[in-house]
């Protein structure tokens, strides 16, 4: 059994408008050339660049879990079907943490309305059950962390009846 997790951004096209104005390379840093590519073939590509930027904000939110994807405008794509439906193509190195961590991308959808782009993506997160994992609610094996050779740092904590765990990095902050 597995469980869903929903992820939702809006982003304003004027900010993308202005982007574009803009000659600070933000535009270059932050997408990939093809999706470049394709909002730049649009009759609103800021629209369209607003809408790329939502579906990778709203994948961040529904991966809940910090730093997973780093600098994530670089290792998603988001990408068009021929009948113009948004996917998302992850780096290989992304999509093997993903996998590490129990979590798949199932869909991805966007939407333009006014000066507003919005973008919602749903990822399924495998039942871990299981799976050693330091507490409840994270999402990192025991064998994962061993196999990124960082086992060595979780932390002892003991419950209310004295009986010890161990919390790992993540945890221990409260992220």
């Amino acid at each position: 059994m597995s469980s869903l997790r929903v992820g939702c951004d809006l982003c304003e096209v004027a900010a993308m408008e202005q982007m574009l104005a803009g000659r600070d390379g933000a535009v270059e840093r932050l997408f990939d050339p093809e999706e470049r590519h394709y909002a730049m073939a649009r009759t609103q590509p800021a629209q369209h660049l607003a809408g790329v930027f939502a579906a990778k904000e709203a994948l961040a939110k529904a991966l809940r879990t910090p730093g997973v994807l780093g600098t994530y405008h670089r290792e998603v794509v988001v990408a068009h079907l021929e009948e113009g439906s948004p996917v998302l193509r992850l780096s290989d190195t992304l999509q093997a943490t993903l996998r590490h961590l129990g979590l798949r991308v199932v869909d991805c959808s966007i939407s333009h309305d006014g000066g507003y782009a919005m973008a919602t993506v749903l990822v399924e997160v495998a039942n871990v059950a299981s799976a050693a994992r330091c507490c409840d609610r994270c999402l990192l094996t025991l064998e994962s962390l061993k196999a990124q050779g960082i086992t060595d740092v979780f932390i002892r904590v003991e419950h209310a009846d004295g009986t010890p765990r161990y919390l790992c990095p993540v945890c221990v902050r409260g992220w």
